[in-house]
């Protein structure tokens, strides 16, 4: 009987996330290659604050520049789910849908960048949990499982 090598890199079940364990490793690794460090800070959908949540700023911190990148992670109760959704679509976000999940994008007319498909900064709402990114596509890039 053979067994599947064991990965250190995954984080236990019971692990925090953190700027380096809610993104890829190959993301990390591309990041940190380019001299990149993150800055943790809170969750924040507008007003509302995510208490199990964490938003992770990525660039190079010791040259000033503009350029830099945003993932965020964070565990959602329905009622704190539903009023970020509603704030988020009173504030002009742009509201879709793709099965179960729940997407709020910038409107791309005020967007800063955006994605290939021209979706700027964006969160993606599931059950129980929220991701954000600078841009749509930067979503898939966010694994970490809670």
């Amino acid at each position: 009987m053979t067994t599947a090598p064991v990965d250190d890199e995954t984080p236990a079940a019971d692990a925090d996330p953190t700027c380096e364990t809610i993104i890829t490793k190959g993301t990390v690794e591309a990041l940190t290659s380019q001299g990149w460090t993150s800055r943790q800070q809170e969750l924040r959908i507008g007003d509302t604050l995510v208490e199990e949540g964490l938003m992770c700023m990525w660039a190079d911190f010791s040259t000033p520049s503009d350029h830099g990148q945003m993932y965020g992670w964070g565990t959602v109760d329905e009622r704190t789910s539903e009023t970020a959704q509603s704030n988020l679509q009173r504030d002009g976000w742009l509201r879709s849908t793709e099965g179960d999940l729940v997407y709020f994008t910038e409107d791309p007319d005020y967007a800063i960048a955006t994605d290939e498909d021209g979706f700027g900064m964006t969160y993606e709402f599931g059950d129980g949990w929220v991701k954000f990114a600078d841009t749509k596509q930067g979503l898939l890039l966010i694994d970490w499982k809670g």
